[in-house]
């Protein structure tokens, strides 16, 4: 850790990452790096506020801010958190004269909420708004423009000797060049507020997660003034159970947020570390709070809707819709051989080498609805010859059955076929730039949602939130077409029914 701060930013940031990957690390290494998320050395308090004033154009932030704490909350790779005390007068004076200028936060909005402090002071106006004030470090551009140029020679000698990841193919130039535009948004803290109000929109009808609101007329490029909205850090598991949070809603309202964000609104937070995330008591059990919305990221409607069909898929076992859903995705070569891709992903599932817990409890759900399906091959049969179809309707049982306990391990592909499978199949697989950050920010949640919750997995506590998210029409629709493509195939099994009594025609003799 004491190496990667001393490297600087971007190589904090990529301690970060690695310090959520509890598969990467011992648990050692996880613990030296988990300083990295909001433990980084601050710099001194006194000058922070001399960068604040800075950032806004006036002399001290006395001028603006009714107090200033020098002392930071947090201190992270690109900037530090203080409290202040802002004068209710001087953000609505701010916002009044922001209103005029569609460019953004000014000196006039500035300048304004200046007055309004002055003005308050002297009338002996009371207690203030407790703020937080994140301060940009110095210098973060030059150090980028420094850091990406080395980082974008390496990218190009990637591609030029065709470096893949797990034998799919990477075009890591467009994937750094993605990445350096989110990076350098991301020292610009007026899109960050733009992102962090976007994040407040998209789930301001749910109240069991939230996020700062940010006064975006006083913030800046390097100053981003928002609400004060403290919490137990998500990781601070002794504290949450003192507390008396609820650790396994937490998570699970963790993995629902990411849900919305990647399905739904297709606009999600690309760094869910643990120092980005934390619990108040909002609503029973822990209502989560997501800090630090410069690095967001965009999905088309497509790859929303391809998100939301893997998981769907997934929990199915259906290989054939899981390839649609790659292909929605975007992560298919052109010219891909579906054909292999299914066997790939059946052999993957019937292994269990690929498969949520959700997929389970779906079988289980299944298995429960059996006497279901029994009266509906009888009322089939009733329409055909009843002892001809109720022989086959049990040889297919008979079959369907012993299919599952294959797909359980008993019998069937061992995983390491089909770990042989993937890996041929492989070459029909790209990584678009913006599916690097999702899985990214999949891996970084998933390292969260674990030390919340040992058995935590992303799908399962997903799943229960699709038929929510894709509407009743939409969900019975999908359904209704699942049920249709069982039943043929039930039927197919089958073969032409003949009813009872009725006799085939005898053969014609051909004419001679």
């Amino acid at each position: 850790a004491e190496e990667l701060i001393r490297l600087g930013p971007t190589y904090v940031k990529i301690g970060q990452i690695v310090s959520c990957r509890d598969n990467l690390l011992p648990v050692e290494y996880l613990v030296a790096l988990a300083r990295l998320q909001d433990r980084v050395p601050a710099f001194d308090g006194a000058r922070a506020a001399a960068l604040a004033a800075e950032a806004m154009g006036c002399g001290s932030v006395d001028e603006v801010f009714l107090d200033f704490d020098t002392t930071p909350l947090a201190a992270a790779s690109l900037g530090q958190v203080h409290r202040a005390t802002l004068s209710p007068r001087a953000l609505a004076a701010a916002e009044a004269a922001k209103a005029g200028d569609k460019a953004g936060a000014s000196s006039g909005a500035v300048g304004a909420a200046a007055a309004a402090t002055a003005s308050g002071a002297e009338e002996g106006e009371g207690a203030g708004l407790p703020v937080a004030i994140k301060v940009q470090r110095e210098g973060l551009r030059t150090i980028y423009d420094k850091d990406l140029g080395l980082l974008s020679k390496m990218a190009s000698m990637l591609d030029k000797f065709k470096v893949g990841v797990s034998g799919a193919e990477q075009r890591w130039l467009e994937l750094f060049e993605e990445c350096s535009v989110v990076l350098y948004r991301e020292i610009d803290y007026r899109d960050e507020a733009e992102n962090a109000q976007r994040f407040k929109r998209d789930f301001e009808e749910l109240d069991w997660v939230t996020t700062p609101k940010v006064y975006g007329a006083l913030s800046t490029e390097r100053l981003l003034v928002m609400e004060f909205l403290p919490g137990v850090k998500v990781t601070d598991v002794e504290e949450l159970d003192r507390r008396g949070f609820d650790r396994r809603a937490i998570a699970s309202r963790l993995a629902k947020a990411y849900l919305y964000q990647f399905a739904k609104f297709g606009f999600f937070n690309a760094d869910p570390h643990p120092g980005n995330l934390a619990v108040d008591d909002g609503v029973p059990g822990g209502r989560l709070i997501m800090y630090d919305f410069g690095q967001a990221c965009e999905l088309d409607e497509t790859q929303r809707i391809g998100v939301l069909e893997t998981i769907q898929s997934i929990v199915d076992l259906d290989p054939a819709a899981c390839v649609q859903a790659f292909e929605k995705l975007g992560v298919l070569r052109p010219g891909y051989d579906a054909a292999q891709l299914e066997a790939m992903v059946g052999l993957n599932f019937a292994s269990g080498r690929v498969r949520s817990k959700a997929s389970r409890s779906k079988e289980e759900d299944q298995q429960g609805n059996a006497a279901e399906e029994k009266k509906l091959s009888a009322e089939l049969a009733a329409e055909a010859d009843t002892r001809r179809l109720e022989a086959q309707t049990a040889r297919a049982e008979q079959a369907e059955a012993s299919g599952s306990m294959s797909e359980a391990g008993e019998g069937g592909p061992s995983m390491s076929a089909a770990s042989e499978a993937s890996k041929q199949a492989m070459g029909d697989f790209v990584m678009p730039a913006q599916l690097a950050f999702v899985a990214r920010a999949l891996a970084q949640m998933e390292g969260v949602g674990r030390a919340l919750d040992p058995d935590f997995e992303f799908i399962a506590a997903a799943a229960p939130a699709i038929p929510e998210m894709q509407g009743a029409t939409t969900y019975v629709s999908d359904y209704l077409t699942k049920m249709g493509r069982k039943l043929s195939k039930f039927l197919a099994k089958m073969g032409p029914p003949t009813s009872p009594g009725k006799k085939e025609p005898p053969a014609q003799a051909e004419s001679s």
